[in-house]
């Protein structure tokens, strides 16, 4: 897959096929676009192109409103590899947002020579989204070489899947949901860092590490979930809660205790995934206490902290 991060470096194209979204998170709805990309790109021989940016627009235009992520920007890479054949994905600028829809696509046509355009049905964009779906119709109505398709959105319990949906449940701690919108675990990826070290104290040693703070942040308790060191995946206890001794109030930290593990992984940077979560967090009075607590927990992630989707994912399709 070629990455193009800046527009002036946009080769010119024969045929292709393209989609375009910021696609936070895959979700299912996501998904659905990307099939058709597929079906249609190795129907037609032609290459598959996504145009996303590096960050959410409203970073640029209003941060005070910009969205939580779901994934980080650089999941995109990870996601897509194998899937597209191009990569756009620029930062997002005031060139860009000043410009008016019917431009955008005139600018846009002139590196395809002809384009298969795929977009959700709620897709906008140009100056302030005055662009949508029934402007692309009308334009593409008058371009032999646009070919238009509109995919209406994925469905989850007769609600449409969407990233505002899935930061919601996340937020709420309903991993089992969002696992299943998602068709992955949650994630959170950084540094381990140095924590008070009292699991070390009573056999739990945890690692540490902050959620960053573009980050959607998980409902505060226990979770039961995965630890990626490497190439290797960890069963993992997981506690995400605000630390006390975090320099900036406001941070929230995960900790999590990785099965059958032993090693030093400090300044290394791992991923912690999300399957269930367990119950809230509550006020340890002693070592005792908090070594009793762990061990139950333990016993409740070996027994029943990982279930199985499969049935659920079948009857949803």
């Amino acid at each position: 897959m070629q990455i193009i991060r800046e527009l002036k470096d946009l080769p010119r194209f024969s045929r292709a096929a393209m989609t375009i979204g910021f696609f936070d998170g895959f979700h299912l709805g996501h998904q659905k676009l990307f099939k058709l990309l597929s079906n249609i790109s190795r129907a037609g021989k032609l290459k598959r192109a996504v145009f996303t940016f590096a960050e959410h627009p409203l970073y640029f235009l209003a941060p005070e409103r910009a969205p939580a992520y779901i994934s980080p920007p650089y999941y995109k890479e990870e996601f897509l590899e194998g899937q597209a054949d191009y990569l756009i994905i620029p930062d997002f600028t005031g060139e860009i947002a000043e410009m008016k829809p019917l431009r955008f696509l005139d600018w846009l046509l002139e590196y395809f020579g002809y384009l298969e355009l795929i977009v959700g049905s709620d897709f906008r964009f140009g100056h302030k989204n005055q662009g949508h779906v029934g402007t692309l119709e009308e334009y593409a109505a008058h371009r032999p070489n646009l070919n238009l398709h509109v995919v209406e959105p994925a469905l989850y319990q007769h609600h449409k899947v969407s990233s505002t949906t899935i930061r919601q449940l996340i937020k709420e701690g309903k991993m089992k949901e969002v696992s299943f919108l998602l068709r992955r675990d949650f994630f959170v990826e950084n540094e381990v860092l140095h924590g008070e070290g009292l699991g070390r104290q009573i056999g739990f040693p945890t690692a540490n590490l902050e959620v960053p703070s573009w980050q959607v942040i998980p409902r505060f308790g226990v979770y039961s979930g995965y630890a990626r060191v490497g190439r290797r995946d960890f069963r993992a206890l997981i506690y995400v809660a605000d630390n006390k001794l975090a320099q900036n109030k406001g941070q929230v930290f995960v900790e999590a205790f990785l099965l059958d593990f032993d090693e030093d992984i400090y300044g290394e940077t791992i991923r912690i995934t999300f399957s269930r979560w367990h119950r809230a967090p509550f006020k340890i009075e002693s070592l005792t206490e908090l070594r009793s607590m762990l061990a139950q927990d333990l016993t409740w992630l070996e027994k029943e902290g990982y279930g199985n989707n499969e049935s659920e994912y079948k009857k949803n399709k």
